[in-house]
């Protein structure tokens, strides 16, 4: 590995570590290009190549994961309060993005919120 890959890797793990630290944050390309001290337009080309897909798309797996966890985890936490968490305004929102990433319609991935050990004890079988 040659020292500019092990520096880029090195400012896209900054930058990773900047996004799941600050999910409740507005995360524009314009701040983690500063977090990792190089351009816009060489950080999304540099994530896109080191993680396999873009900081858009990382952002808002991280987010859905983190929000669906929070809900799984912890009973006394509303999906809304959960989607607040996690940067997003609305449990629509949160909803919409979730369904979107597995899916599933709005209404049936509310659903698995409302009941997840019985949706993944099927999806396995």
């Amino acid at each position: 590995m040659s020292m500019f890959e092990e520096e880029y890797r090195n400012r896209i793990n900054k930058v990773v570590q900047f996004i799941e630290q600050n999910l409740d944050s507005k995360l524009t390309l314009k701040i983690l290009a500063e977090q990792a001290g190089i351009s816009q337009f060489h950080l999304h080309r540099l994530f896109l190549i080191y993680t396999g897909e873009p900081i858009s798309g990382f952002i808002r797996r991280t987010r859905l994961a983190a929000g669906f966890a929070e809900v799984q985890n912890n009973r006394r936490s509303t999906v809304l309060e959960a989607s607040i968490s996690v940067g997003y305004d609305s449990v629509s929102a949160f909803v919409r993005a979730s369904a979107a990433l597995v899916l599933l319609s709005s209404s049936a991935f509310f659903r698995v919120l409302a009941s997840p050990s019985s949706f993944f004890a099927k999806s396995i079988c």
